[in-house]
Order: structure tokens, then C-alpha cells, then sequence
């Protein structure tokens, strides 16, 4: 990099960081390790202090109590700085500049500085939610704040195990169980383990259980799913060397392929498409014969082998040159790591339709879950502990109902 590129880059890195310091605005700042970004956030944090009425209105979460330690450490340090002369360095000169400001206005709010290291709100997201629900024991429904289990997978089990003794009851409970249990080949051990893992993850799903038309939520779902396969063909789509697909004559190859693979195989779907697809869940069909065509099953790779199954049967003329046209545009993949990656990812994308076996078993997860999470439910309250999960959903709960952060 010249002098002046190198100068135009500090320059910007620069504002960045200058502007990530108006605290009237949000950012997201992404940098590698050793870029300061620790010192940044650091900064940021004395810049909030000098404008609130109380430490605690601040809040800055970590994804470790290690983290959270090194941070408030930082922040110490910075105010405790301000009591020196000033340093020389820019980046610590702006610190220190902070920290000033912070300790004025500590002194002008009357804020005890021994007190301090305790009114730092630097914490965990376990730790925050934790600390919310003591502050609102009836807000939470938890009462006198319960005891963390070190285990909470034998809750799980131990809620799993009260809902599948559900089996041979009357009614929706017991018909949905009996459907689920079918769905997996009657293996109790399987719906057993598919219950208990769903309660692990529950803060994933619970906020989506339907509370309507069950009609109107199908469609609210596949809408969602057909969102997120566009999203993944836009990446797809993007990474397409069209020229190459051009100049290579695919939609030729595509075509001839479609016409004389067996019955249900996806790539029949090529058969008669003139142009290329688009990013859209509309052309779903043909992008999984283009899957199904360049690609292996097995492990993430180019094809490159064509048989009768792919639209190659020796009985057809010219099915030899058309697998050295494929051969060679496949070939002129190899290096495309990146295409295959998105392509393969293709494999693992839900169809964005439920079929009907698979719309009735989440119809009869819609009636166990909720059923599972009671039982869960139960068994807190048997033992006097909850999971993270349960502090974090109720902290979530508490806070909606005292008129919002419910996106906290």
C-alpha cells in the first residue's frame, strides 16, 4: 500500500471511530483481534457516563464474566487516569478526554468514586436477566429469586418423560403423541429425545407457537421459508459465473439432461427452460436439478461422473459428447469453492411448502410443545431451580409488561 493510500485508510479509520462515539447513534463495529476494539467500547462507555443520571442507567453486555472483568477494569482505569497529567498519544489523549468529562460530571451528580466498581452495569446476558427478575419477583412469576441448575438436562428428561406418560390419554394431547411417535417409526426413544431437545431450545420456538387460525400461520411460515431460500439464492445467484454457464452452453446440457433423466429425479425439472433462473423460491425446482446435476450427494463436491440417473443413458444419441460438454464446464468449476459451498447448501434448505404429512406433525407439535413446557414447568417448581433459559424468557416477560425492552 502507497503513503497516500495508507493515509487515506488512517484517515477513515479515524472517523469511523470518531463517529462511533455520538452516543445518539448506533453502530455496529466489526474489526479483527488487536484493532481496539475493547478500547473503543471502552470509550464509548465514558462517553454515556458523562450524560447520565446514574451509573446503572448503562448497560453493556459481554458474552463472558472474563470479558465483563476486563472491561470495567479498562473503565476504572481510564477514570481513575483522569488524575494525571494528560498523555501524549491521540487515541489515549481522546480516552483520557473522556474520562475528564466522566469524573466532572461524577463529581457535579455527587457519585461516590469507592462505589464505582460496584455500579458498573458490565455484565453477562445470563447475569442482566438474572438480576431483572430479582428486581421484579411478580413481574417474572418467580418469587423469591430461584437457584440455577447445574443440570438441567434431567429437567428436560424428567418433562419429556411427564408428557410421553401422556400417550395413551383422551384427546388432542394424547392423539398428537401417538402422530409423532408414528412419524418416528414408533421408536419411544426418538420422541423421547425429539421432546427434550426441543425444551432445550425452547426460547427459540416458544415466542412463535401459534395463537390462531392455524391457516393463516401456515402461510406466515412458508412465506418465512420461501424469505429465507431467496436469501440464499440471491448468494447463489450471485456467485454464478453466467458468462461461463454462457459461453459453455449449459441451458443445452441443462435441457438434454432434463429430457432423459429417469422419472423423479429433480433434474427432470431442467426439461425445456430457456433461460436462466433467477433467484427466486419460483425457480426452486430448477435450482435442485442444477444441485442434482453439478454436484454430489455424499460429500460436498463437483460430479464428475454422469450416468443413466442423470440424464446421460448410453441409448440416446449423442449422450457422449454432451458428458464431455458437462465434463468440461464442471471442470471449469473446480476452483469455485465458494459456488459449491452455496450450492451444496441447497441440500440442507427446506422446500418452501409443507407438504401434508409434514404440515399435520408440526399441527401435532403445536399441541405436545406447549404441553412439554408446562411439565418443564412443573418440574422447576418441584426442585426450586430454573435453566438460564427460563431466567432470560421471564426477565424478556417482565420487561414487556412494564411497558417495553422487550427486544432486549
Amino acid at each position: 500500500m502507497s503513503n497516500p493510500e495508507l493515509q487515506d485508510a488512517l484517515q477513515q479509520d479515524i472517523a469511523a471511530r470518531t463517529a462511533a462515539l455520538d452516543i445518539k447513534r448506533s453502530f455496529l463495529v466489526q474489526a479483527p483481534a488487536g484493532s481496539g476494539k475493547t478500547e473503543l467500547l471502552t470509550q464509548r462507555f465514558l462517553a454515556l457516563l458523562a450524560t447520565v443520571d446514574e451509573p446503572e442507567e448503562i448497560v453493556a453486555l459481554t458474552f463472558t464474566r472474563k470479558a465483563a472483568g476486563e472491561m470495567v477494569n479498562r473503565i476504572l482505569t481510564a477514570l481513575e487516569m483522569a488524575n494525571r497529567p494528560a498523555p501524549t498519544q491521540p487515541h489515549k489523549k481522546q480516552t483520557y478526554d473522556l474520562a475528564c468529562a466522566a469524573v466532572a460530571h461524577a463529581a457535579e451528580r455527587g457519585w461516590e468514586r469507592t462505589m464505582m466498581p460496584r455500579r458498573l452495569r458490565v455484565q453477562t446476558i445470563d447475569s442482566l436477566c438474572g438480576y431483572i427478575t430479582h428486581l421484579a419477583p411478580v413481574g417474572t412469576s418467580l418469587g423469591i429469586q430461584p437457584q440455577l441448575m447445574e443440570r438441567p438436562e434431567e429437567a428436560y428428561s424428567k418433562a419429556a418423560g411427564i408428557v410421553i406418560g401422556r400417550l395413551d390419554e383422551q384427546g388432542d394431547v394424547g392423539d398428537a403423541l401417538k402422530f409423532l411417535l408414528q412419524r418416528v417409526d414408533s421408536e419411544f426413544g426418538s420422541l423421547y429425545e425429539l421432546i427434550q431437545k426441543m425444551l432445550t431450545a425452547r426460547e427459540q420456538w416458544k415466542r412463535h407457537l401459534p395463537d390462531g387460525n392455524l391457516d393463516d400461520y401456515r402461510k406466515f411460515l412458508e412465506e418465512s421459508l420461501c424469505r429465507f431460500i431467496n436469501q440464499r439464492l440471491r448468494k447463489l445467484h450471485d456467485l454464478m459465473p453466467w458468462d461461463i454457464c454462457t459461453e459453455m452452453g449449459l441451458l443445452r446440457i441443462m435441457d438434454f439432461a432434463g429430457c432423459n433423466a429417469p422419472e423423479g429425479s429433480p433434474i427432470t425439472a431442467l426439461k425445456g427452460v430457456k433461460s436462466f433462473p433467477k433467484p427466486d423460491v419460483k425457480n426452486w425446482d430448477i435450482w435442485c436439478g442444477l444441485l442434482e446435476l453439478l454436484t454430489t450427494k455424499s460429500d460436498p463436491a463437483w460430479r464428475s461422473a454422469y450416468t443413466k440417473n442423470h440424464g446421460f443413458p448410453p441409448t440416446v444419441p449423442n449422450y457422449k459428447e454432451m458428458k464431455a460438454e458437462l465434463g468440461k464446464f464442471v471442470s471449469a468449476l473446480k476452483e469455485e469453492k465458494p459456488l459449491l459451498e452455496a450450492l451444496c447448501l441447497l441440500r440442507t434448505t427446506p422446500n418452501p411448502c409443507y407438504d401434508g404429512e409434514q404440515w399435520e406433525a408440526l399441527k401435532a407439535l403445536f399441541v405436545v410443545l406447549p404441553e412439554a413446557v408446562a411439565a418443564l414447568q412443573q418440574v422447576f417448581v418441584e426442585q426450586g431451580q430454573v435453566d438460564f433459559s427460563e431466567i432470560s424468557s421471564r426477565a424478556t416477560e417482565a420487561l414487556a409488561r412494564a411497558g417495553g425492552g422487550a427486544n432486549l
